[in-house]
């Protein structure tokens, strides 16, 4: 939830933690029974993550030992493994770096890679990075014992094996005598509370959540009006749009004059990037062995999926009936869905918003290549003889119009149905419902959905917006 809402400020949860790690080491330091060059780094899944980043970041920390979190992006992306936010640095894949290069950067101070034989994280990426952090340690003359790896027997956690290895190893780097791991007491939880009611709000400190609508309001208050000409390059460039765009090419089904909801359609598949297609959805009686787009044409971008809205939505069943239809299916929605269903579509941890993860640290935009899809889609209709071509977007559909049709000139009048008022809203909602994937990195910077509005001015329809927090999401 916070990530969403800091994505949008460009800013990146990761940084807060890390932030947070460095100020916990600056109090360390300032304690009199505190030895300040004698203070490891070490933590568990996300506190691997966590000890990798302040390993690479704080030169102080005199040594590191991340458990449960090391191994490469490339294992987790085709073992389809979605990971939390914090753990997808912006940029770090587009820049030729992986998570051993995070603990590279501390090298030669030691560092101990902790992993497990049956941990979610791939094993072969963790034996990959030791060796990488082995090889370069070795060039730096670390010896062996300051640049190791070991693999408990267990699953993800921080078992007694994990621990009793840590715990060697920093008594061993930092000169401190080593006493064996005995039997634990619980301790119960009032004594663990360092708050009242274990909760630090209690002691008047600030959620997350208003800091992060703090700084949303103050981007607000700084921000100047684009102008409508510059619009389009300014919200291209937010969207990390290639400069330039040529005419898809786009298979013909085997079979075609299906029916979709009883209404009689035929499916093109649209190559909107090498190996990338958008599904495109044509409601005609003809059914058709190819695309073959009237002067004036509708493009109906669903908010999950076409047969969805087409057998749910009465707006998005009534376009064929006054002129050429099109529906839109761009990538990670409707027929390219990976699942049957869309009950992993909003899971916080799902696969698109590893889709969403993957593509902020490739340095481009989840979002900005669905837009994508949606222009080249009118590119090619355009080509193929449409003069006009008016869009209708519902829900996560209607930001696409939204934008498509401020960026494309081709684009007639814009219907959106279900949308958001402003992502500013979405900063400061409690647990909104709408998906990373529909959040463009960095947009509140320098502009918000009512500029788009203004944008489209005259040309533009609204009906039934949602708001952050739709009582339903269908």
């Amino acid at each position: 939830m916070l990530g969403k809402r800091l994505e949008l400020l460009g800013e990146f949860l990761g940084t807060w933690r890390a932030w947070d790690g460095i100020r916990a080491h600056d109090y360390l330091r300032s304690r009199p029974e505190v030895d300040p060059g004698r203070i490891g780094v070490t933590g568990n899944s996300g506190g691997g993550t966590l000890t990798s980043y302040l390993f690479a970041l704080d030169r102080r920390f005199a040594a590191a030992a991340p458990g449960c979190y090391v191994t490469t992006f490339l294992r987790n992306l085709t073992n389809e493994l979605p990971a939390d936010t914090e753990q997808y640095p912006p940029g770090i894949l587009r820049r030729g770096l992986d998570q051993a290069d995070l603990l590279v950067a501390g090298l030669p101070r030691p560092v101990l890679l902790l992993g497990q034989r049956n941990d979610y994280f791939d094993n072969r990426g963790f034996a990959s990075a030791a060796a990488d952090i082995a090889r370069i340690g070795r060039l730096l003359g670390m010896p062996p014992s300051a640049r190791g790896s070991f693999l408990g027997p267990e699953g993800h956690g921080l078992s007694r094996h994990l621990r009793g290895r840590m715990v060697a190893f920093f008594c061993r780097q930092l000169r401190v005598p080593l006493r064996p791991e005995k039997g634990i007491d619980p301790v119960s939880e009032p004594a663990l509370a360092a708050a009242p009611g274990a909760r630090v709000a209690n002691l008047g400190s600030r959620s997350s959540r208003s800091v992060a609508a703090d700084r949303a309001a103050a981007l607000r208050r700084a921000r100047r009006p684009v102008p409508g000409g510059a619009l389009p390059r300014v919200l291209s460039r937010i969207l990390r749009l290639p400069p330039s765009r040529r005419v898809p090419d786009y298979t013909r089904p085997t079979h075609w004059g299906t029916r979709l909801a009883g209404v009689r359609v035929t499916r093109f598949g649209i190559e909107t990037e090498p190996g990338i297609h958008a599904m495109l959805t044509h409601v005609t009686d003809r059914a058709p062995t190819r695309i073959d787009p009237g002067h004036r044409v509708s493009l109906w971008l669903p908010h999950l999926a076409t047969s969805h809205d087409i057998g749910a939505d009465p707006l998005a069943r009534s376009l064929h009936r006054s002129g050429e239809a099109f529906y839109l299916d761009v990538r990670g929605l409707g027929d390219s869905l990976p699942v049957v269903n869309d009950r992993g579509f909003f899971e916080p941890e799902g696969w698109d918003s590893m889709f969403h993860g993957h593509a902020i640290m490739l340095g481009t935009s989840y979002f900005g290549l669905r837009v994508l899809d949606v222009l080249r889609t009118i590119d090619l209709l355009v080509a193929l003889g449409a003069r006009r071509v008016d869009l209708y977007g519902r829900g996560i559909g209607s930001l696409l119009a939204l934008c498509a049709g401020c960026i494309h000139p081709a684009v007639g009048h814009v219907t959106l149905k279900h949308s958001l008022r402003s992502y500013e809203d979405l900063v400061r909602a409690p647990a909104p419902p709408w998906p990373p994937s529909s959040v463009p990195r960095g947009l509140l910077v320098e502009l918000d959905l009512s500029d788009l509005r203004r944008c489209l001015g005259r040309r533009l329809s609204v009906r039934s917006p949602w708001g952050p927090q739709p009582r339903s999401f269908r």
